[in-house]
């Protein structure tokens, strides 16, 4: 499809706003349904703004990572249709996010019950595609629940400074955390380009962002140090 073929009507929505899941709009049915409204309306471009992992202030522009997605945004239905998960349905009255984790990680168990080998297959190529990455990633997130959510420079000297022996022993001890993330960003990219290819086949484009700042607080930060304007200790010089 030509970008610039014809001049096209937009709209810019996050899908945390579409209806969903308790908490937040997700990319699930209403995702599609939003797909169908305006391609029947003859919108032809809908803006995302960004989708990666955020910190508690929810603010999609200082992401956890610059790579990966937001869990959020997982549909729990489609996880359900899937066979990998009994129940998607979330108490508003109570904490969203445990009940959202704790649904991911019974899909994950769900999934190695019984997924197929063709999605193992995927699953598999998918983390050899991405781990240039989603290691480090994966990590980080194992790491900083560990800490009680605590920014990484804020972790113990060996870990917050990346030292190999003391990655490799937490690797070991966090495993089932890190398959865990891999499974999560695994979902989170099938249904993103899942729902990607449905808006397009209608001729919908759909247009994203990038973070404007790497957030100092990220995988991105921790694992490159070098490129960015921090003192020996790993302390901003700048903001």
């Amino acid at each position: 499809m030509e970008l610039f073929e014809k001049r096209r009507a937009g709209i810019l929505l996050h899908p945390t706003s579409l209806p969903g899941s308790a908490g937040n709009g997700d990319l699930g049915p209403d995702a599609y349904r939003f797909v169908d409204f305006i391609a029947g309306c003859g919108v032809g471009l809908w803006q995302t703004l960004p989708l990666g992992p955020t910190h508690e202030d929810l603010s999609p522009y200082q992401c956890l990572s610059v790579h990966a997605g937001s869990t959020r945004l997982i549909s729990l239905q489609i996880l359900v249709d899937a066979g990998w998960l009994d129940d998607a349905n979330i108490d508003p009255q109570q904490d969203i996010d445990s009940q959202r984790k704790a649904r991911l990680v019974a899909a994950h168990n769900g999934f190695l019950s019984n997924a197929g080998d063709d999605e193992r297959a995927a699953l598999a190529a998918f983390t050899a595609q991405h781990g240039h990455w989603l290691d480090d990633f994966a990590l980080y997130q194992a790491l900083r629940a560990d800490f009680s959510n605590r920014a990484w420079y804020d972790w113990q000297p060996a870990l917050r400074n990346h030292e190999a022996q003391a990655l490799a022993e937490a690797q070991v001890r966090l495993a089932g955390a890190l398959q865990q993330v891999q499974f999560e960003q695994f979902l989170f990219f099938r249904q993103w380009l899942a729902l990607r290819h449905y808006a397009n086949e209608r001729g919908v484009l759909l247009f994203g962002d990038i973070p404007i700042f790497v957030a100092y607080d990220s995988a991105d930060v921790w694992t490159n140090r070098n490129l960015f304007a921090l003192d020996e200790k790993g302390r901003l010089r700048v903001v």
